[in-house]
């Protein structure tokens, strides 16, 4: 008989606030995503068979005695102890990995759930299927809202989790098509949608579908939440850390103003956007995503195949300052401001650590173990990327002082541990 072998993590956050997530068909899925499968294991199988384990098993423990800080309030008060039994002899190197990554996955997202629980709310949320909106969907599914998709043109692969969906068209042919019934008695708008920055060169029709399918989405759904009844309560809007241009060193608050440049001007005419909203009374939040770091999509996963081969370099001037924040982060924030009324107005949502391209580049060679060429000057860039180039060579030192000040931790603070996070198969 083989012998077993046991791994055991900590969640900081009550038995119950596991089991539900567990229960979820969206926990299972974040769950699936952390080995980047982006499909929901057969109904019917238990935990331990969907992930090929002996056994998993969850215990109380109190969380004071394990010397653990609040979101856990109270003396006394119950965490939970998972434990993940793999039969030794069977038990690959990579498969111990995988079930610490995954352990780690169902700790941090219950923490999360937990620190940023409430009452289970209507929501409705347009770019689902995007990088940020496929790791956030299920997210909210676990935590129990009611949530409804909006989809556009064909609606695309019908969701595997238990939403809604309602069609809209933001722009195109039929632009406009947006019934405000959908939102009428929704509790929250999260608007994720917009064409890819990247992937293609900046020709004219590129940089108007950039624009266009930022700015008149967000009119859109400004004008249909003031045609209801019941408008909602918030507008989480999508927004980019670019607003403020190029600045050097300068450290960027909330507070800083606007730069100038291309992407700075869409990000100006895209938060303005939603003023009608601003102006009914309801409370509107622009979280300025910086460089979101997931092999799924973003920057990262384009930079990947040349890093991957060894022809990784770093963009001139190497000194320009990159906002990044890890996957995982983001959807927190996400979270946090849905949990935090303090939170509105525009909100740098980026790690603590901000990171030179050059830091950037280098890292990033040393988590795919591969060397780094040689600077690669502007002008190059711009023949390569034909645009692209501003976003690449733009400074923005960003500072995260709103989520700071709604006291966010960040799971990712350090650019090492992101990188590892999001190519790594170990926790």
């Amino acid at each position: 008989m083989n012998k077993s072998l046991t791994i055991s993590r900590v969640i900081p956050a009550p038995l119950g606030v596991v089991e539900a997530y567990l229960a979820s068909p969206g926990g299972l899925l974040r769950l699936m995503q952390s080995q980047n499968i982006r499909r929901l294991p057969p109904r019917g199988s238990t935990l331990a068979q969907q992930f090929q384990l002996d056994q998993v098993t969850f215990d109380q423990m109190p969380h004071d005695a394990m010397g653990l800080p609040d979101p856990l309030p109270g003396p006394g008060t119950k965490a939970t102890l998972a434990r993940v039994t793999l039969s030794e002899g069977l038990a690959s190197p990579r498969e111990v990995a995988l079930a610490r990554r995954r352990l780690t996955r169902l700790a941090h997202d219950c923490q999360r759930l937990h620190e940023f629980a409430l009452p289970p709310k209507k929501i409705v949320i347009t770019g689902a299927a995007g990088l940020i909106g496929s790791a956030l969907l299920p997210m909210l599914v676990a935590a129990g809202h009611q949530v409804t998709r909006l989809v556009r043109g064909g609606g695309g692969r019908a969701s595997e989790l238990p939403v809604q969906q309602a069609m809209w068209q933001p722009q195109g042919q039929g632009a406009g098509a947006l019934d405000p019934s959908v939102l009428d008695g929704a509790d929250v708008v999260i608007h994720l949608a917009g064409e890819p920055v990247g992937g293609a060169r900046w020709t004219k029709a590129r940089l108007a579908a950039i624009r266009d399918s930022r700015v008149e989405s967000t009119k859109l759904l400004a004008r249909a939440m003031t045609q209801v009844k019941t408008p909602p309560k918030l507008l989480l809007c999508a927004s980019g850390i670019h607003a403020y241009g190029d600045r050097g060193d300068e450290e960027l608050t909330e507070r800083s103003d606007i730069g100038s440049g291309y992407l700075a001007e869409v990000v100006r005419d895209w938060e303005a956007a939603a003023q009608p909203v601003r102006d009914a009374g309801v409370r509107v939040a622009n979280i300025r995503w910086g460089l979101v770091l997931s092999r799924q999509g973003g920057a990262l996963r384009e930079m990947l195949p040349l890093f991957r081969v060894g022809l990784g370099a770093i963009p001139a001037p190497g000194s320009q300052w990159w906002p990044w924040v890890s996957l995982d982060d983001a959807i927190a924030q996400a979270l946090c401001v849905l949990a935090r009324e303090e939170l509105s107005g525009p909100i740098n949502g980026v790690a603590p650590q901000s990171a030179t391209a050059a830091e950037f580049c280098r890292a990033l060679a040393r988590t795919v173990d591969r060397p780094l060429l040689a600077r690669v000057p502007r002008w190059m860039l711009a023949a390569v990327f034909g645009g692209q180039e501003e976003a690449i060579c733009t400074s923005t030192r960003a500072v995260p002082e709103a989520l700071r000040g709604a006291g966010f931790s960040w799971e990712h603070q350090t650019l090492g541990e992101a990188l590892g996070w999001a190519l790594g198969e170990a926790s």
